[in-house]
């Protein structure tokens, strides 16, 4: 936690400062030299940690709910072929980046483009909103066999650092199974996120048991899954019950457990996808790549009466991502997993779905003459991002926190110099 290593430096400098007062006999010189020794490592340490919290971390700030924000060019293309040997239309769903985050959105995204290319195709001029309140463009497509066609969307979105502030229990107001929230983002066991298992709600009820705020029992999840759940590649899926006993997964994991064990708390979570943007996406041109995917990462957000959502990054860690996100988090959609395409695909020209078929190999209707079609095709998406207006800010409370440090190590060498001194002056004298 930040204050941990506030105080430590604080207690740290004072206790330096006054060891370092000039003494008399070499018995207390000793002992100054060997405190001196001791704090240098610690000193030495806070400043490294500082600095690399300065560099990821510096929307650090408890009083401030917005600090800092980074603008993006955000251009995503669907590539669509009809590999199969019929004539098909597709119905493909874009994702149409919205504004995001309660009370105040830390992400406002604005549509600049979206060019359509194909033979036969339609636009529909609605935003379509699944039950997750995700929104959707969605572009129809008539496409002959080896036909292709395209879709490009651009973005602009603004990505604000958010760090929320611990409610006091006054604001909080009382869970109701009739909010909406409560009843999309709780009372469904779904898959991945198993709240009846026995083994999962007696882990939840041990770490949680002890608070009674729903940010304290937050709290308490995020940093047991934080100490005792290993990033590992190779334990990616298999939903919370598997990452609790192997104690290894990845994103999906993390967020899936931690959803899971705030949901036997009657939290109301949901999961976040969105892409991270990580040095290892960056090409030599600036470009954040992303193929075959509108996301790179996951996180959940989970919900507090009277008050809002709060976002938390339990695979990132440390207090930085505990109701709070940085500028390299992007939001893409929550609820269920994406899939661009919406599972409405037909021969035409068209017929209604359960029109009675009747040919020389096949009766039945016309679904399920549909269904035994080899109507098979490709859909590819890639994803480029660039920065485009780069608004980040220090925060003062780290500004602070660097000349604490700074201070600490001009006293450990004021110090140890007067410690030199004296010893070769007691050394001359005798």
């Amino acid at each position: 936690m930040i204050s941990d290593f506030f105080y430590l430096t604080i207690f740290g400098t004072i206790l330096i400062f006054l060891l370092s007062v000039p003494l008399k006999n070499k018995r207390k010189i000793s002992k100054v030299k060997v405190m001196s020794q001791f704090f240098l490592p610690v000193i030495i340490l806070q400043l490294i940690t500082t600095l690399i919290y300065l560099d990821g971390n510096s929307f650090y700030n408890q009083q401030t709910y917005h600090k800092g924000s980074v603008i993006y060019n955000v251009e995503i293309k669907y590539s669509l072929k009809n590999t199969s040997d019929y004539n098909v239309s597709y119905d493909i769903r874009a994702i149409d980046f919205k504004d995001h985050g309660q009370p105040l959105p830390y992400q406002k995204a604005e549509l600049k483009s979206l060019m359509v290319s194909g033979p036969s195709y339609k636009v529909s001029q609605l935003i379509i909103l699944d039950e997750f309140e995700n929104a959707y463009n969605i572009i129809e497509f008539d496409l002959n066999s080896g036909d292709y066609a395209e879709i490009h969307q651009t973005y602009e979105i603004k990505i604000t650092n958010v760090r929320r502030d611990f409610p006091e229990d006054d604001d909080i107001g009382s869970y109701s199974s009739l909010d909406q929230n409560f009843d999309k983002y709780w009372k469904e066991e779904e898959k991945d996120c198993e709240i009846f298992d026995p083994d999962l709600i007696l882990l939840s009820n041990d770490i949680a048991h002890r608070y009674d705020n729903p940010v304290d029992k937050a709290s308490a999840i995020y940093y047991w899954i934080v100490d005792n759940i290993e990033y590992d590649t190779d334990y990616s899926g298999g939903g919370a019950l598997k990452t609790y006993y192997t104690k290894k997964g990845t994103c999906g994991d993390f967020s899936e457990l931690m959803m899971t064990l705030l949901r036997i708390q009657n939290i109301p979570t949901r999961k976040i996808y969105g892409f991270v943007l990580l040095d290892d996406y960056l090409n030599s041109e600036g470009e954040y790549k992303f193929n075959k995917k509108m996301y790179s990462h996951s996180w959940i957000e989970y919900y507090v009466p009277n008050v809002g959502w709060f976002p938390c990054d339990p695979t990132f860690g440390g207090s930085g991502y505990f109701n709070g996100l940085d500028y390299k988090h992007i939001y893409t959609y929550m609820g269920g997993a994406y899939n661009p395409k919406i599972p409405k695909i037909s021969t035409f020209p068209k017929f209604d779905r359960d029109f009675y078929y009747s040919g020389p190999s096949y009766n039945g209707t016309y679904r399920e003459y549909l269904n035994s079609l080899d109507l098979s095709y490709d859909l590819d998406c890639e994803t480029s991002i660039t920065v485009l207006e780069d608004n980040k800010e220090t925060d003062p409370v780290y500004v602070i926190i660097f000349i604490i440090l700074i201070a600490c190590i001009a006293i450990f060498a004021i110090s140890t110099g007067l410690i030199i001194r004296k010893k070769i002056i007691f050394q001359v004298s005798n």
